[in-house]
């Protein structure tokens, strides 16, 4: 059994959906009351939990043979509650790995954050880097990879940090509150107004990563050999950098095609000598360890504009 925690998350979601369809027993773990539980929760175990209680963690690990830990504080959230972020991200995070550990379990995925590396996140960004985090939410993430690849390395249990770049798609309900990422943001302008305004020029660029390939990902690594995990930290991307601005192109596009009209693109022009800084995310480690992550977005656009469309428009 796999125990997935913040199952009813962004992430969490899709990823607890995926499995369960290939036939993996998944319990996933909440604080959100049965009323609010969304229609697919019948495909899973579902257990309400307060990540702060002890004995409800060692509980909830009974059981299960791996850990998908996803449960976290969001990027705005942290931003404005520090001492939160510590609590949420780290302090949290320790317990739960502490109750996986007395529970036997054997295999150990973290969702970190590619923000752990740094701000904002240019260059070639691969494994080896010493991270040097700024914002409190790659800090609190740090904290709990720490403590993770403390026992992957003394092999009480093997365990995977996935830094992740940006996932894109479509939440497994319009009640997950994470409309402020830029695609979701964008796609939700389209159905809402018919057109999209960015905040800025759109050139910084970033590694896209759709959301199918994130829940592929971790099936694949739940499965692998211990010791195809060496020392624990992969980045989790497509190793293909697009902007903001080529992402709000594709969503234009594919609104044609999937919504029947093209939506109007407003967006400042850049300042003078205005570049992107190059992003080069590597993602070798899946790769040599037989992982490829598709960077073909459009299967994941269509269905977020279709759910925007139902939802907001």
């Amino acid at each position: 059994m796999i125990l997935l925690t913040g199952g009813f998350g962004y992430l969490g979601g899709r990823i607890a959906r995926h499995l369960a369809a290939q036939g993996h027993k998944v319990r996933v773990t909440t604080r959100r009351t049965p009323e609010f539980w969304p229609s697919w929760a019948e495909e899973v175990e579902v257990m309400r939990l307060d990540p702060s209680d002890s004995a409800a963690v060692d509980a909830a690990c009974v059981g299960a043979s791996a850990v998908v830990h996803l449960s976290a504080m969001n990027e705005v959230d942290c931003g404005s509650d520090p001492v939160g972020a510590l609590q949420a991200n780290g302090v949290d995070s320790v317990r739960l790995l502490q109750g996986a550990l007395k529970a036997g379990v054997t295999r150990f995925l973290y969702f970190s954050t590619a923000r752990v590396y740094a701000e904002p996140l240019v260059g070639r960004i691969e494994e080896s880097m010493i991270c040097r985090p700024v914002h409190p939410y790659g800090i609190s993430h740090k904290v709990a990879e720490d403590y993770i690849l403390a026992e992957h390395g003394k092999r009480r249990i093997a365990a995977a940090v996935l830094r992740l770049s940006n996932a894109l798609g479509a939440p497994a309900d319009p009640l997950i509150n994470r409309w402020t990422l830029v695609a979701n943001d964008l796609c939700r302008q389209v159905a809402a107004s018919r057109k999209m305004v960015l905040k800025s020029s759109g050139l910084p660029l970033r590694d896209f990563i759709p959301m199918a390939e994130v829940a592929r990902a971790v099936e694949f690594l739940l499965g692998v050999e211990p010791t195809s995990l060496g020392d624990g930290i992969f980045n989790l991307g497509v190793g293909h950098s697009s902007s903001i601005r080529a992402l709000a192109d594709l969503i234009a596009a594919r609104a044609q095609a999937v919504l029947g009209f093209a939506p109007v693109i407003e967006r400042p022009d850049p300042a003078p000598g205005e570049v992107a800084d190059p992003l080069d995310f590597r993602v070798d480690r899946l790769a040599a360890i037989g992982f490829a992550a598709s960077h073909d977005l459009s299967h994941e656009i269509d269905q977020t504009l279709i759910l925007c469309q139902k939802a907001f428009g």
